[in-house]
């Protein structure tokens, strides 16, 4: 190449990189412009906005909603929070019998049983039942088992602690994983419930899709009567759900095992979390610290330690389901709601979005990513109650959940923050930043 022409494609060269340096500084001020055109909530929202079951808009920079939320109509009339308890042994343990060393048969065991073995994947091969003993505590267990090379275990729990109080009933069908071959013997089985928790947790996204064997939803509502049923609760219409197909779920279970040393999944199924409900509102899982104060008085029955109480909460309700029935399934019943605490009205949505931007302006470093708000719903959440009213206990009270994406380098990642829904104080959840 000559020197004339080495000297035009410099020039050349040149002219390109000015006209895409100018060009990116234009678009960098258009996005800036674009910004800070928005028009951000001003505090009030229409009477339609608050009556409807969507809402979208520029909370504040950074921050969109573009959210399922609450009808007012819901909540309108003020709500109730109760006290809750472990429930008493007769209802956890109906007609019980007791076996010297064994703990209590209830009377709805066969029952439960029956509900299971004709709704699980698969057929029980072995009947007999099996007792353990559970440390200090009373505890009847109840194994059915398979041969098959994907088999399942069948427990039937009762808790009973050393002060004769039920803590816990609960049935699962779990899956376990019996090698054929030598060099799966260390391969490990990532559970149903597992992966739906990834799911969740991280930005893997749910296929909405039905699959071949049936409806998503109608499947949830027939699992949710017979959970009800075999737990004898009123679970709530609001549930978790999600399709996961061998894609999906190799995605999810490389977040647990690399190289493949996991069990791979035999085929595409639905996995679902459903709540016990409270006058129509899902009662969720999260539990809840209290620091415990020297010389305050409490009657708090805890799942925390000698130095804080951890609130009473219920488990979810899993059930995973395939093309020929339940794969995998843990239920249980552990506390309930007993009195009235209070009724007190609910702070209103349009109230609620300037809490939710109180509680950015404090903790203004989530700002910096961008942020989707995809749910704001009243539920209810295991607490304490008010030192002003005396010795502390334990209650569920009504609370707005928040659902939050945040965009990072790698992804989205969801989290859920929950406020008190009569005051809009922040109680519990942070944002992964």
């Amino acid at each position: 190449m000559n020197l004339k022409k080495a000297s035009m494609v410099l020039l050349l060269m040149g002219s390109l990189a000015m006209v895409t340096g100018c060009s990116t500084e234009k678009e960098e001020k258009k996005e800036v412009k674009k910004e800070e055109e928005k028009e951000y909530y001003k505090g009030e929202l229409t009477e339609e906005e608050m009556n409807d079951t969507h809402l979208t808009l520029e909370l504040m920079k950074n921050v969109t909603v573009d959210a399922d939320i609450t009808s007012l109509k819901d909540y309108e009339n003020g709500l109730k929070s109760y006290f809750i308890q472990r429930p008493d042994v007769e209802k956890i343990v109906p007609g019980k019998k007791k076996i010297e060393g064994k703990g209590y048969i209830p009377k709805d065991y066969n029952q439960v049983k029956k509900i299971i073995a004709e709704n699980v994947e698969g057929t029980f091969d072995k009947k007999k039942d099996e007792s353990l003993f559970h440390k200090k505590a009373r505890l009847i267990t109840s194994a059915l088992l398979t041969d098959s090379i994907s088999g399942k275990v069948f427990a039937y729990d009762i808790v009973l602690d050393e002060k004769n109080r039920p803590y816990e009933k609960s049935i699962s069908v779990e899956r376990y994983y019996k090698a054929e071959k030598d060099e799966d013997y260390y391969k490990y089985y990532v559970s149903d419930a597992s992966i739906a928790w990834q799911i969740h947790e991280s930005d893997v996204d749910s296929e909405e899709s039905d699959l071949s064997f049936g409806s998503r939803e109608e499947i949830a509502e027939k699992l949710k009567e017979q959970a009800g049923e075999i737990i004898g609760k009123k679970l709530s219409d609001t549930y978790d759900g999600y399709t996961i197909s061998e894609e999906m779920y190799d995605i999810a279970a490389q977040e647990w095992y690399t190289d493949e040393n996991y069990i791979k999944c035999p085929a595409d199924f639905y996995v679902y979390n459903f709540y016990h409900d409270i006058d129509g509102f899902p009662w969720k899982t999260e539990a809840v610290h209290l620091e415990i104060v020297e010389g305050e008085e409490n009657e708090v029955d805890s799942k925390g330690s000698d130095d804080w109480e951890l609130s009473l909460s219920p488990e979810s309700q899993m059930i995973s389901y395939g093309k020929d029935g339940i794969r995998e399934l843990s239920l249980s019943y552990d506390v309930e709601c007993s009195k009235i605490y209070k009724e007190q009205k609910i702070l209103p949505l349009d109230e609620m979005l300037i809490k939710i931007g109180d509680y950015y302006l404090a903790n203004a470093s989530n700002t910096l990513m961008k942020n989707l708000i995809s749910e704001i719903k009243v539920c209810y959440l295991s607490y304490f109650s008010d030192k002003e009213d005396g010795k502390i206990r334990n209650v569920a009270i009504p609370c707005w959940e928040v659902v939050i994406g945040q965009k990072h380098y790698d992804g989205v990642e969801y989290s859920s923050i929950y406020f008190d829904a009569v005051t809009g104080e922040y109680i519990t959840g942070y944002l992964q930043h």
